[in-house]
């Protein structure tokens, strides 16, 4: 689900979470809302990498940013970022994890953030970079 300004317009510019930890779904919206409804942004939840991958077929935005939990079943977000590199490589990637064990290059990402989440932190440093793109 898109969520989109009050007005319903699309925005140029798209944020997609991948967690599978749903619970944290309500917290982004919630900390996004207020560049959603200026139409700064839109926002789209997703709960896996291979969601993430069809969400992706149906882009229509210019500017993307994936921010993707590292540790998931199925697909990590290493594997995730893996295959975006090779299929979307204009897309920025960012890494998020409280703590992995999983050897990750450089080149896979863009950004990288730590949980918990510092949303203080981490909201105008996204709409930083997608305005950057």
């Amino acid at each position: 689900m898109i969520l989109m300004n009050k007005k319903g317009d699309i925005s140029s510019k798209l944020l997609i979470v991948v967690d599978d930890e749903v619970d944290v779904k309500p917290l982004f919206e919630h900390f996004f809302e207020s560049s959603v409804s200026k139409n700064d942004l839109d926002l789209i939840f997703v709960k896996s990498g291979v969601e993430c991958l069809e969400t992706l077929k149906k882009n229509k935005y210019e500017n993307v940013l994936v921010l993707s939990d590292i540790n998931m079943p199925q697909m990590s977000g290493v594997e995730l970022s893996k295959i975006l590199r090779d299929k979307y490589p204009g897309i920025i990637i960012s890494l998020l994890s409280a703590g992995t064990t999983i050897p990750i290059k450089k080149e896979y990402y863009d950004y990288f953030f730590s949980k918990p989440v510092d949303f203080d932190y981490l909201v105008p440093r996204v709409l930083d970079i997608l305005n950057e793109a």
